[in-house]
Formats: C-alpha cells, structure tokens, sequence
C-alpha cells in the first residue's frame, strides 16, 4: 500500500508541475523521445509497429508495464514485477478456461524504454513476450 502511495504522489506531483522530458532511452544514439512504435502501443493499443521492429510472430503475447521512480533500477524493477504478475494472471486464466487447452512458453524480455524528466523522477516501459504453443 505504502509503494501505491509513493507512485500516486509521484504521478500526481509530475501532472501537476508538468513535468518536461529531459533525457530518454537512446538519447545519445540520436534515437528521437518517445518512439513511434511506443506512442502507437500506447495511444492506440497497436502492436504492430512492435512487432515489425523486434520481429514479434503473431503466435506471441506482449506483455507491458509501465512504473516511476527517482531511481532507474527501482522503476525497472518495479515494472518486471508487475510484467511476472500480468504473465502468471494469464496463465492462470488460460488453466480456469476447462473448454481450451493451450500451452504457452516461458517468458522473454523484449525491450524497455525510460525517460527522465526535469523532477527528477524516471518513468520506463518494459515489454515481454511469450509464446502460445500449438
């Protein structure tokens, strides 16, 4: 409870002081802020730009997380962990369903993206993967 205060707060103070990007993910690379592919996940819920960019077949799950923090490793943490939740409260749905049998692999990591922005607080996207098996 104590960390959904803590995220609250950092979500609601970023809002409210309208918080400027200052850094991101691949900066240095010349690679732009917010990537197209991350905009259209997020704006329209369209995988499809991810998957031609990290090669994702259509027989895979994506799996997304999104959490902040003043500390990268706590926000990347943080988000892996809620990554593992999402995945295992699929599978268990996939196990309740008694009309359909699939099986599905182990979970990859794919990718992630960060920014900082001007409070200091960064904010990262990690995305999985995992397989149906026929």
């Amino acid at each position: 409870m104590k960390k959904f205060i803590f995220f609250l707060t950092l979500f609601s103070v970023s809002v409210l002081v309208s918080a400027d990007v200052v850094s991101w993910k691949g900066k240095e690379m010349g690679i732009e802020c917010s990537p197209d592919w991350l905009v259209s996940y997020l704006e329209k819920k369209d995988e499809n730009p991810m998957r031609k960019k990290f090669d994702i077949e259509y027989n895979e799950i994506i799996f997304h997380s999104v959490a902040a923090d003043l500390v990268l490793e706590n926000a990347r943490y943080t988000a892996e962990l809620n990554c593992i939740k999402e995945m295992v409260d699929y599978r268990r749905k996939l196990n309740a369903s008694k009309n359909k049998v699939q099986k599905v692999s182990g979970m990859e990591a794919l990718t992630e993206y960060w920014e900082l922005d001007n409070t200091g607080t960064y904010t990262i996207h990690v995305f999985y993967t995992m397989r149906k098996k026929s």
